[in-house]
């Protein structure tokens, strides 16, 4: 084990990039790209930011002059971001060397936002209401300072909003003038919206930002992107407060054009599949005429399949300089692509190379474009390219890719693309669906264990870009075979709809049928007597029903934070309505399950199953876990030793990911000795 701590420490030590900006340089004719990235320690357990600059030069393209290392930034590690942060501004010139003002937001990725005025004199930021803190009905003392607090009320439960936002309940939007140091909080936006995702206006007269509806009950808003919510305006010459997008949809990611005469986000529909492909819509700010950029695709076509994907699709400077085009990412089969769209015509084209590595974009602004490149085993690149009106971009190489050095020389990365699905129901079915596997290098008559992966969700969607398990899969030798089964994001929205009513068998089908063609294939050397299972939350629930469905096919399996039972879940997750919708029910909020929707619930969860199990199931849980209650992961342990299965248990302080920089680590090199100890079994 100790040679696979070393391969883990290795792998963990590239840095993922996670923004970008440019700014013209002090040199004229250069322009400042500075990226920042991050690390994850887990021997100090904590991550560690940093940040590089490059000095670009436009001639007929982009060209790299220089690159300097940049600062260095180390943060503990902590199981959700807390509900605020210390902000500190100088200015050295009215105030020395003193902070003249300190603020507190959101640093959470949802509600959190700190954006300045175009004048800059103005600082906008959304931040956690205060409550005062109530006194003890037997405190005979005053209550604090100026605060009307009831006696009593410091037990009264505050609804949070969910998974990595259990601090999170009651958000507002607050102004700091700089000039004066007075700060306006926005208190006439309705008490029934929470704000986030904040913008200035273009004459800087007030603040747009998507309301999420807290009627009649909050719910997990984290990987969940069909939230009512609408785009609002919040004036602060008047107070008035408007709504600029439609009722009954879910909103995101707003932005605004450079001339500002366009506002433009990502909508989709209000219930049903937790994430969705998506409409891109904008509004005209003069008139708020509303219109559809980019509509919604059902069925895949050509080298686009919609807008979607599970992480930020538009960049927050996402348009060309005279806004006549503007780029998104959105996920095709299985890679990430970039697309650019005439904001004129409505003509879109993919602008990344014609390569199966991902190329997601960071940000593009002076004409220039930032992209991140990655595949599964090898750590991002930093490419950028000049926009210069023609869709024959040259691509700038400004940091290869890196070879992941414990991942054995020659291996590679395979895309199993269009595999053809079985029949099930006989109707309304996608025909195929799509894989990626990743091999190692040939030798001779030697073959290798192989660790089938299907994704949580359900529908999200494996990508080709780098990731730790898997490269730490591949380095210790192992075959990786990732499933996008049908109901996946990247074919389009047909294909995520094909899924609920379906779960448990469709998605289940659909792994195995991958792993019967890789098994069946000459061309990937895999020991059929040493597979393996491993997936976390729906990809668990995959686990578990693979062996169960199969229980004579694979030698172990490792389970992070599992649905196991639908039926139990539905009333102790922060999203009630993910199990009726995944079982094919109707959600209504606050209506309890009858009986016979119990039981449909039951009969499509592994727990149907478990008395079929007869392999090792190791259990990795954690018990800050509002997504999949912890429960589901206990009940189940228990349910195995009572049926005399071989399964041990390992709970962490962490959440729904597990991916704290200790934890991960720790969870990872169990599962590997899992496997490990079973081979020799």
């Amino acid at each position: 084990m100790e040679e696979s701590a070393k391969k883990y420490l290795k792998i963990t030590s590239y840095p993922s990039s996670t923004s970008a900006w440019i700014r013209p340089s002090a040199i004229d004719g250069q322009w400042s790209l500075t990226v920042a990235s991050e690390v994850r320690n887990p021997i100090e357990e904590r991550k560690i930011t940093q940040s590089t600059t490059f000095i670009l030069r436009k001639t007929e393209s982009i060209r790299l002059e220089g690159r300097l290392q940049g600062s260095v930034r180390v943060t503990n590690e902590c199981s959700e971001c807390p509900p605020s942060f210390c902000v500190q501004a100088h200015d050295f010139g009215r105030h020395s060397d003193t902070a003249w003002f300190t603020l507190f937001c959101n640093r959470n990725k949802t509600f959190g936002s700190l954006v300045w005025s175009h004048n800059e004199r103005k600082l906008a930021y959304v931040a956690e209401e205060k409550f005062c803190k109530s006194p003890s009905f037997f405190n005979q003392g005053a209550s604090e300072s100026g605060s009307q607090a009831k006696k009593g009320e410091g037990n009264a439960w505050r609804e949070s909003w969910g998974e990595l936002l259990t601090k999170t309940s009651a958000t507002v939007v607050s102004v700091i003038d700089t000039d004066t140091d007075e700060v306006l909080i926005l208190d006439w936006i309705p008490e029934s919206d929470s704000p986030s995702q904040i913008a200035w206006a273009p004459d800087d007269s007030g603040i747009i930002g998507v309301a999420y509806k807290k009627h009649p009950f909050r719910l997990g808003v984290v990987y969940c992107t069909n939230r009512a919510s609408q785009i609002f305006f919040a004036s602060l010459s008047d107070k008035g407060y408007r709504y600029l997008s439609h009722e009954n949809r879910s909103v995101r990611e707003p932005r605004f054009s450079p001339s500002g005469d366009k506002l433009i986000f990502l909508e989709c529909e209000v219930g049903g599949p937790h994430a969705q492909t998506s409409t891109l819509a904008s509004v005209e700010w003069s008139s708020g005429k509303w219109s559809c950029l980019v509509p919604l695709v059902y069925e895949s076509s050509g080298d686009f399949s919609g807008v979607n994907g599970n992480a930020t699709l538009l960049p927050l400077e996402c348009f060309s300089s005279d806004g006549h085009y503007l780029v998104f990412n959105s996920v095709h089969q299985c890679a990430w692509k970039i697309f650019l769209l005439d904001m004129v015509t409505l003509k879109l084209s993919c602008i990344s190379p014609e390569l199966d590595d991902s190329y997601y974009c960071m940000g593009f602004n002076y004409d220039i474009l930032v992209a991140k490149v990655s595949n599964l085993l090898n750590p991002n690149g930093i490419s950028a390219a000049l926009w210069q009106g023609h869709l024959d971009l040259k691509w700038e190489v400004l940091s290869e890719m890196r070879r992941c050095e414990p991942v054995p020389t020659g291996s590679s990365v395979r895309m199993l693309l269009s595999l053809p699905a079985s029949s099930i129901f006989g109707k309304g079915e996608e025909k195929n669906f799509h894989a990626i596997l990743t091999c190692l290098p040939k030798s001779g008559s030697m073959k290798y264990p192989l660790v089938l992966f299907p994704h949580g969700g359900p529908h999200s969607v494996f990508t080709n870009e780098f990731s730790s398990h898997v490269a730490m899969f591949t380095a210790c030798g192992y075959a990786v075979l990732l499933v996008n089964y049908r109901g996946s994001l990247g074919t389009g929205e047909a294909g995520v709809r094909s899924l609920p009513g379906r779960v448990g068998v469709q998605d289940v089908k659909d792994c195995y049928d991958a792993l019967l063609h890789v098994l069946k294939s000459e061309d990937f050397p895999v020991d059929k007597e040493k597979l393996f299972l491993y997936g976390g939350s729906h990809g668990g629930f995959l686990v578990a029903h693979l062996a169960g469905q199969y229980p004579n096919t694979f030698r172990a399996a490792c389970v992070r934070n599992p649905v196991t039972n639908i039926a139990t879940m539905t009333d102790a997750t922060d999203i009630p309505d993910w199990g009726f919708v995944e079982a094919g029910m109707l959600y209504e909020p606050g209506k309890y399950g009858d009986p016979e929707m119990m039981k449909v619930m039951f009969q499509c969860s592994p727990v149907s199953v478990i008395d079929h199990v007869k392999i090792p199931v190791l259990l990795l849980v954690g018990d800050e876990d509002s997504r999949v209650p912890p429960s589901q992961t206990y009940s189940y342990h228990r349910a195995l030793l009572s049926r005399g299965v071989k399964t041990k248990l390992y709970n962490y302080p962490d959440n729904h990911a597990l991916m704290k920089p200790s934890v991960d680590g720790d969870v990872i090199m169990h599962v590997i000795g899992w496997f490990h100890d079973a081979m020799l079994s």
